[in-house]
């Protein structure tokens, strides 16, 4: 996946975890605007300190509280209200979750 970046200036990781993906994209290279989704604020945490170790700060965090059924709708409007317009959206739990995407 991160070898396929090319051309992409920013994407969104839904339930990002403690950010395996984005501090791989990072590490092979990718500069542009990562947007992360997780229910776990401890997780953005982590995912947040593994990117400044980094030198990347080009981040923004989102925490979603809603159950899996509702999240997809929830981050479609808190992309909608934050003028979110990414490349990627990469979503790697239920299939629920990414149907809109």
């Amino acid at each position: 996946m991160v070898n396929n970046l090319k051309g992409i200036d920013s994407f969104v990781d839904v339930s990002c975890g403690t950010g395996e993906l984005p501090v791989q994209a990072v590490k092979h290279g990718f500069l542009g605007k990562i947007y992360i989704f997780d229910s776990s604020n401890l997780n953005i945490k982590i995912t947040k300190i593994r990117l400044k170790k980094l030198g990347f700060n080009n981040l923004q965090t989102f925490l979603y509280t809603n159950k899996v059924t509702d999240t997809a709708k929830e981050f479609k409007e808190i992309m909608k209200m934050n003028k979110i317009q990414p490349d990627l959206i990469i979503q790697r739990t239920k299939p629920s979750a990414s149907a809109i995407f």
